[in-house]
């Protein structure tokens, strides 16, 4: 008897633990046009749990219960720490100030030559 009840609690335990989570809907955009930002990242600081915007600008992300925030960046925009509000949520980034003058690009490899086996060109003259 105090097997199953044991087990009983264990399961009513577990139960809570996937209760107290909650989905956060929302859609990100660019404050100047108004257009979705795809692939902007939303993530909750206290945990590894994230996700990216989709083609529309849109995210759905599950997070713990006592979360009460969400941060939000995107590169050349400035991040935003949003509090969560019920339904869906419409963030705007703006524009970070300070741009880039110049990227350099900088690469570093190396090639594997291939010395495959080719026939040696052969000539042959012949006396007629």
């Amino acid at each position: 008897m105090k097997k199953h009840l044991l087990f009983l609690l264990a399961c009513l335990f577990l139960m809570t633990g996937t209760v107290m989570a909650k989905i956060v809907k929302g859609r990100v955009i660019d404050s100047s046009d108004k257009e979705p930002i795809v692939g902007a990242s939303i993530f909750v600081k206290s945990t590894k749990q994230g996700t990216i915007t989709d083609i529309e600008g849109h995210f759905s992300l599950e997070i713990p219960d006592n979360v009460k925030t969400i941060t939000v960046s995107f590169v050349g925009m400035t991040t935003r720490e949003v509090a969560i509000t019920p339904g869906e949520m419409t963030i705007e980034l703006t524009a970070e100030s300070q741009a880039l003058d110049e990227v350099v690009v900088v690469a570093y490899g190396t090639q594997k030559s291939l010395r495959l086996p080719v026939p040696s060109p052969r000539s042959e003259m012949r006396n007629s």
